[in-house]
């Protein structure tokens, strides 16, 4: 009986502290999304940027073109990554875009824009980089990923079996995404404060993990 009792608290730790993380990383990409990016239209790259764009193209609200474009990376990754890392990326994905339904978009930065529109971009950039960077990083310490570009890194890493460093592929190909949404919207001024985002998100990733 004592050991059975151990083995259930255990689970019940190992469970609460999933759960803590899945909810701190959806946090902290809704709020660099609801707070941040939607107000300077900064699409650094990963799935949510490609979401970003699009959901202005076809005018669908972005936490529905989230899931449209991670739900088959999803289950391709369940299938070649494991059950275990499927269940968490899609619980994240999940939580992740309900989070971005209900939590108010909230303009923090308006009084700043209002005289500064550049320094706007600089600190959207800088701290909604970090919030992305973060959440990244924590996902990929409990072998699990975001739904974003981390999930492809995973799954190019996983079939092509390279040795490159996770920050330096998801720079690679986040950088392939900004480059394409920028001659979508024809804007070179987001571009490059996305690129200078995503460099901040790189940066932290490779403090952080």
């Amino acid at each position: 009986m004592p050991l059975q009792k151990n083995s259930i608290l255990n689970n019940i730790k190992t469970y609460s502290k999933t759960l803590v993380v899945i909810v701190l990383i959806s946090l902290l990409t809704t709020f660099a999304v609801n707070f941040f990016f939607v107000f300077d239209n900064l699409a650094p790259g990963g799935l949510t940027g490609i979401a970003l764009v699009l959901s202005q193209i076809i005018n669908l609200p972005i936490e529905y073109m989230v899931l449209c474009i991670t739900i088959p990376l999803l289950i391709l990754g369940s299938l070649r990554l494991g059950a275990s890392f499927g269940i968490k990326t899609l619980s994240i994905s999940l939580l992740t875009s309900l989070m971005m339904r209900f939590v108010p978009k909230v303009n923090i930065l308006y009084s700043v824009r209002t005289f500064s529109p550049m320094l706007a971009f600089a600190l959207s950039a800088l701290i909604a980089g970090v919030l992305i960077g973060l959440s990244i990083s924590i996902s990929i310490n409990n072998k699990a990923s975001t739904g974003g570009t981390d999930l492809l890194e995973a799954l190019i890493k996983s079939f092509f079996h390279c040795d490159l460093p996770t920050a330096k592929v998801i720079a690679i190909i986040d950088s392939i995404i900004i480059i394409l949404t920028g001659l979508i919207n024809y804007n070179i001024a987001v571009s490059l404060w996305s690129f200078i985002s995503l460099q901040i998100i790189v940066k932290t990733i490779e403090k952080t993990t």
